[in-house]
């Protein structure tokens, strides 16, 4: 079918637009990548070396469940190991099955003024479900700027429908890139992509990426499960924590960060329904203030980053 198409673009024009829209460009986009040159395959890379995608919690399933400790939020933010030194989690949707338990983590960050991060934080915090608000991207509509009220995106998201390479087995559960860089800071450091040998985001002049974009995937989705077992799947967007404290001192912001736990517990071997009682959701707004300090809505939670600059290759 490509080829008679091929032989009939070398003879004949192609028909002009009908309102606004070009529909053989359109029927052609079918047939390419999603987000060409890379196939959606080529994006899969290896399961972070974190101990929560490759083994079980230790405590009780009632424990597990019921509970959340501050240092998993640390953690799914990649201050505590689960990420390379000097990065952050910035944007991040993981699922991590186990035999009897699932867990799905989401982290979104967006820019807000010091001057009303704590209000903020406390008003978020109190809401009974992380479904009733949501961090913006930089093209979100629920971006207010209005002093001394400021809650911006700084990532860009991809919207889109998967084309040909949707059908590529190698895939697995991967999907195209779903975060990025937004226009400001991909402006302030002067970003360019690079696709090989992952997706990176690296600075005009700088040796080393400012943003790295993970996603990986254990297993091919399947109808047939009979019997549950250890995998994990998803994406996160990694930024340079220098990189990141200099754009945020460049525009007065902090950084707001939400951090979302969803668990469930479930039959090894049974893919049923399972009570609402067997679930439970954890979240937590977090600040990554300029001066390199964590806060919640109680006050100080820890450190984010230390004193140091980067040095231009």
């Amino acid at each position: 079918m490509l080829c008679v198409a091929g032989e009939l673009l070398a003879a004949f024009p192609v028909g002009p637009k009908e309102y606004g829209e070009d529909r053989f460009q359109s029927w052609l986009t079918h047939f390419l990548p999603t987000q060409p040159p890379r196939w959606l395959s080529d994006l899969r890379g290896p399961t972070p070396l974190h101990p929560h995608f490759w083994w079980q919690d230790s405590r009780s399933d009632a424990g597990w469940l019921r509970n959340c400790r501050n240092d998993e939020y640390l953690e799914a933010l990649g201050l505590l190991s689960t990420a390379p030194e000097g990065w952050i989690v910035v944007d991040a949707n993981i699922s991590s099955d186990h035999p009897t338990r699932e867990q799905r983590c989401r982290v979104h960050s967006a820019l807000v003024s010091p001057a009303t991060a704590a209000a903020l934080t406390r008003a978020l915090q109190t809401t009974r479900d992380p479904w009733d608000f949501r961090i913006p991207d930089e093209d979100d509509d629920l971006q207010f700027d209005q002093s001394p009220y400021r809650l911006t995106g700084w990532l860009g998201s991809w919207h889109g429908d998967s084309r040909f390479d949707s059908h590529d087995p190698l895939r697995f559960d991967v999907r195209a890139v779903q975060s990025r860089p937004g226009k400001q800071i991909t402006e302030f450091l002067r970003l360019g992509r690079r696709n090989q040998p992952q997706v990176q985001w690296i600075g005009k002049g700088w040796a080393e990426p400012s943003f790295i974009y993970e996603a990986w995937s254990d297993e091919a989705p399947s109808e047939h499960e009979p019997e549950r077992v250890t995998k994990s799947e998803g994406w996160r967007l990694l930024a340079k924590i220098d990189h990141v404290a200099e754009f945020l001192t460049e525009t007065g912001d902090d950084l707001i960060c939400e951090i979302s736990i969803e668990r469930r517990l479930r039959s090894q071997y049974s893919r049923s329904y399972e009570p609402e009682a067997k679930q439970k959701k954890h979240f937590k707004i977090l600040v990554l203030a300029r001066d390199g300090t964590i806060k919640d809505f109680r006050g100080d939670a820890g450190v984010w980053k230390k004193a140091g600059r980067r040095v231009p290759a």
